[in-house]
């Protein structure tokens, strides 16, 4: 163990349970939703812009400032998330149900909102409030999958979440690669149709993950 600038003993790399930490099924649930929560709000904060611009013939500047208000609503629900979720365990509720239900909101809200803009909006206003939809009901994860790393540990919280992070975003990173080629194959509405169903899709997959592994307990130190 060495210690850290404030006095506290932290793990040192010999001393870190790499193979219970691989193991993990709750881990791996987070992880699962982690990745379908990155590749959602990556998509959405990559191709936004673009999106608005290509289906709805918008300016870049009008593309753009019709794209801020669904990362405002995301801004405003997770600070919201966290007072609720606090309150609630404060107060006795199961840390795990708690988790879970903000993860509910978090996954199918964003899925059902992707999949109504799937099915053609009727205008950019129309389009612009399903994605403060999804954004905003994206911002409960703040409260759900984001928070577990210091539920399953306090010493290893930053390495537990660092490692749900990255894959993350790496899957993330990938999607919006991906999409690229979707969009060049296809023309704007159907390429666009087919990168929101396929993130629908692996948002539903992500909960489902996390429901059935995620009990909200410690497993390391």
């Amino acid at each position: 163990m060495k210690q850290s600038d404030q006095g506290k003993s932290s793990p040192d790399w010999a001393t870190i349970p790499w193979a219970e930490i691989v193991q993990s099924r709750q881990l791996q649930g987070v992880t699962c939703a982690g990745i379908a929560h990155n590749v959602g709000q990556i998509l959405m904060l990559s191709w936004l812009p673009t999106y608005f611009e290509t289906i709805y013939h918008l300016d870049v500047t009008s593309a753009s400032a019709i794209s801020a208000p669904a990362w405002i609503c995301y801004f405003i629900a997770g600070n919201l998330c966290g007072v609720a979720a606090d309150e609630l365990t404060t107060r006795g509720f199961d840390l795990g149900y708690v988790r879970k239900g903000f993860q509910v909101v978090a996954s199918l809200g964003p899925a059902l909102a992707l999949l109504r803009i799937a099915m053609g909006p009727s205008s950019a206003d129309e389009a612009s409030f399903w994605f403060c939809v999804a954004m905003g009901s994206a911002g409960c994860s703040l409260a759900g999958f984001n928070a577990t790393a210091p539920d399953m540990s306090r010493s290893l919280a930053p390495l537990i979440y660092g490692t749900f992070n990255a894959m993350g975003c790496l899957a993330g990173s990938l999607a919006v690669y991906l999409s690229g080629f979707v969009l060049e194959a296809n023309n704007p509405t159907e390429g666009f149709q087919q990168i929101f169903l396929a993130a629908t899709v692996l948002y539903g997959f992500g909960l489902a993950i996390f429901l059935g592994t995620y009990r909200g307990e410690r497993e390391f130190a």
